[in-house]
């Protein structure tokens, strides 16, 4: 999802063609900062404060800018000021709350990740006048937690019926796009179509599929058909061997 996002704030049109916002979004290309905390080193505070700073010094190259501090907070603001004097910021973090996950077995070192994050997070709401649009992605909520008590103006869109068919596919999505391998895999595993794919209700108006799912299932039918090939293409070559 945010590399969508990404490829849409960066007006990458043609990638959307004949899809619903190729023809109702302006394609403006914008500055974007893109942070993914899977990519961040977390195991100390120290880590964790060099590789923020590393990756803020990692964008800011892309746009030719050398960061003048050497502290991951100064350099966010500084950042953020500096692409966003002409055409507002674009935020994408995606994992915001993976350096709190990856350390629960340590709690002191969770702690000081703790507040790395809430100094982070709290120079985005500062910078408010700079940002077009700032998306935050995780899997897990940490809303009641410190680390947004500086960024209190997001909006959680969770638990919010309008979004939820925004990610994976829906049952009619699926029988529209994925009929007839869907139908070619329950042959292949005896099954019936509705109980072979893992479902995962994403709220009260649609079923969603999860993407990773389809894949799995598109991936096993493709692997049987090659593996079915590869047995009659070894029978055929035993054949002008020993016959």
């Amino acid at each position: 999802m945010v590399s969508r996002f990404e490829n849409i704030f960066s007006g990458n049109k043609e990638l959307f063609q004949e899809l619903y916002i190729y023809y109702k979004w302006h394609f403006k290309k914008y500055p974007i900062i893109k942070i993914d905390f899977n990519e961040i080193k977390k195991d100390t505070k120290e880590v964790f404060e060099q590789s923020l700073l590393n990756r803020l010094t990692e964008i800011a190259g892309k746009y030719n800018y050398k960061l003048k501090y050497d502290n991951y907070k100064e350099c966010f603001f500084e950042l953020i000021k500096y692409l966003g004097r002409e055409t507002k910021v674009v935020i994408l973090i995606d994992e915001y709350e993976k350096p709190i996950i990856d350390t629960l077995t340590d709690l002191e070192i969770c702690k000081q990740n703790r507040e790395i994050l809430k100094t982070f997070y709290g120079t985005i709401k500062a910078l408010d006048e700079y940002i077009q649009f700032c998306l935050l992605t995780g899997v897990t909520k940490f809303s009641k937690t410190s680390i947004f008590s500086d960024l209190n103006n997001l909006y959680d869109i969770s638990l919010d019926s309008s979004f939820n068919n925004m990610l994976g596919y829906t049952d009619e999505e699926l029988e529209k796009y994925f009929k007839e391998y869907i139908d070619d895999c329950c042959k292949v595993k005896k099954n019936d179509k509705k109980n072979y794919y893992k479902k995962s209700s994403a709220g009260i108006t649609a079923t969603i599929f999860q993407t990773q799912i389809i894949y799995i299932i598109l991936f096993q039918y493709y692997y049987f058909l090659i593996h079915m090939n590869l047995k009659i293409i070894g029978m055929r070559q035993a054949r002008r061997l020993f016959c």
